[in-house]
C-alpha cells in the first residue's frame, strides 16, 4: 500500500495547507462524513422505528466492532461525545465515594480541560488536586513509573493519567503504572484521548478502572465519538452525566439512551472503521510511526534543534522546543499558530509548557518526508526574522 500525499483527495483538507496537526481534532475522510449524512437519512424514513426497534442492536453492535479493535468485548464499552466527557463522568460518578482531603494525583501533561475537571470535582467535594512533574524531554520512560510510585499516598483515590502525553505526544508505560496503584488501593482513570487507532491496545489486559478514548482523532470518525471502557467491577457505580430513561436498567443501557440525540456520528464510526481496515490498522500505525521518526531526524538536522527522547517513545505526534524567547502564554501560543497557517501555510499546535513554547507535529498517512522539512524552513525562517 502507497501511503502519502496522493491520499489527500480522500479527505476535504485544503491542497494548499500543509497538515500536520491531526492531533488536535483529527480529519474525518469523505467516506466517513458521507456515512454521516446516510445514517441520518436512515433514521428520518422512519424515527419511531429506527429508536424503538433498531438503534439499540445497531449501538450494540457498533461497540462490539470498536471492542475488536481495542481488545475487549462491547459490554465494557459505551460511547460519549468526546474524552472530556469521559472524564467528567467519571468523576461525576465518584462524588459520593469521596471523602475530604481525599487525592487526585495527576502529571502537569494533563490537558487544560481535564485538569480544570479535576479541580472543579474537587472544589465541591473537598478533595485535593495533586499535580506531580514529569520532565519533558525525557530518556527514559522508566522515570514515569517512579515518580508516580513515590507520589501515591494512603490518600490518593484516583490516579487521572494520559496513555499519551498531548504534550510531547509520549506513550505511557500504562500497565505497569496501573499494577502499582491497584496495590495501593488507588482507582486508575486513563485519558486516553489521542491512544485508539494510534497504537495497539488492548484494554482487558491493561485492566484500568477506566479508560476514555477519542475516535475522531486517529480513528477517522466524525467529531463527537468517543468511549468510555469500564472495568466489569465498577460498571454499576459509573452512571452517565445525564439520567434518563433507564437508570439503573444496566451500564449499556444507561449510557446508550440518554435522551433524544443524533446518533448518526456515532454509526458513522462503522464506516471509519471501514477506512482503516482498507488500508490496515496495523500497516497505518507502522507508517505513521516510521514517518515520525523521519521527520524528528529531518526537523532535528535542519532545525539544528537537539531532540534528546528516543524515537520508540512515541506513536504519531511529537514536539520541539522553539529555540527563541518569547512570553509564554496561550495568546502567544495561538498568534504562532495564526503565523505559520498564514505566512507558511502550515497547520501545527504551539504549546506553552514547562516555562518553554514548542511546536508539536503529527505523521498521518497523507503526509509526507517533504512536509517535515518544508516545516523545518518555515521553523528556521521565523526564529531568524525574531532575533
Amino acid at each position: 500500500m502507497n501511503f502519502g500525499k496522493e491520499l489527500k483527495k480522500l479527505w476535504h483538507l485544503d491542497e494548499n495547507i500543509t497538515f500536520l496537526n491531526h492531533g488536535s481534532f483529527g480529519a474525518t475522510p469523505k467516506s466517513v462524513l458521507e456515512a454521516v449524512s446516510k445514517w441520518q437519512i436512515e433514521l428520518e424514513k422512519e424515527p419511531v422505528e429506527f429508536f424503538m426497534t433498531r438503534y439499540f442492536d445497531l449501538v450494540r453492535q457498533l461497540a462490539d466492532r470498536l471492542g475488536r479493535i481495542v481488545g475487549s468485548i462491547g459490554d465494557s464499552i459505551v460511547f460519549l461525545e468526546n474524552a472530556t466527557t469521559g472524564i467528567n463522568t467519571v468523576l461525576k460518578s465518584l462524588i459520593f465515594d469521596f471523602k475530604n482531603n481525599d487525592e487526585i494525583l495527576y502529571t502537569n501533561h494533563i490537558y487544560p480541560a481535564a485538569r480544570n475537571s479535576v479541580n472543579y470535582f474537587c472544589e465541591k467535594t473537598g478533595g485535593k488536586p495533586v499535580e506531580v512533574f514529569i520532565p519533558y524531554p525525557l530518556t527514559d520512560t522508566a522515570l514515569i513509573i517512579d515518580i508516580i510510585q513515590k507520589s501515591l499516598t494512603s490518600k490518593t483515590k484516583i490516579l487521572l493519567i494520559d496513555h499519551i502525553f498531548y504534550t510531547g505526544g509520549i506513550i505511557v508505560p500504562l500497565k505497569e503504572i496501573i499494577d502499582i496503584c491497584r496495590k495501593n488501593g488507588t482507582y486508575v482513570l486513563v485519558d486516553g484521548a489521542h491512544a485508539p487507532g494510534m497504537i495497539e491496545l488492548n484494554l482487558d489486559e491493561l485492566q484500568a478502572d477506566w479508560y476514555t478514548g477519542n475516535c475522531h482523532k486517529w480513528m477517522f470518525s466524525p467529531k463527537g465519538c468517543a468511549f468510555l471502557w469500564t472495568r466489569k467491577d465498577l460498571q454499576e457505580l459509573t452512571k452517565p452525566l445525564s439520567t434518563s430513561l433507564f437508570h439503573n436498567q444496566g451500564y449499556c443501557k444507561e449510557f446508550d439512551w440518554t435522551g433524544t440525540k443524533n446518533p448518526a456520528v456515532w454509526l458513522a464510526l462503522n464506516e471509519a472503521i471501514d477506512f482503516i481496515e482498507n488500508f490496515g490498522l496495523k500497516n497505518i500505525q507502522q507508517n505513521n510511526h516510521d514517518l515520525l521518526v523521519k521527520a524528528i531526524r529531518i526537523v532535528s538536522e535542519i532545525s539544528q534543534i537537539e531532540f534528546l527522547t528516543p524515537a520508540n517513545y512515541f506513536g504519531s505526534i511529537t514536539a520541539f522546543e522553539l529555540p527563541i524567547s518569547l512570553k509564554i502564554d496561550s495568546e502567544t501560543t495561538h498568534n504562532l499558530r495564526d503565523v505559520f497557517y498564514k505566512e507558511y501555510k502550515i497547520e501545527i499546535p504551539f504549546i506553552h509548557f514547562n516555562d518553554k513554547i514548542w511546536f508539536r507535529f503529527s505523521s498521518q498517512i497523507y503526509n509526507e518526508p517533504d512536509d517535515y522539512i518544508k516545516l523545518a524552513e518555515a521553523v528556521n525562517s521565523f526564529c531568524k526574522d525574531k532575533k
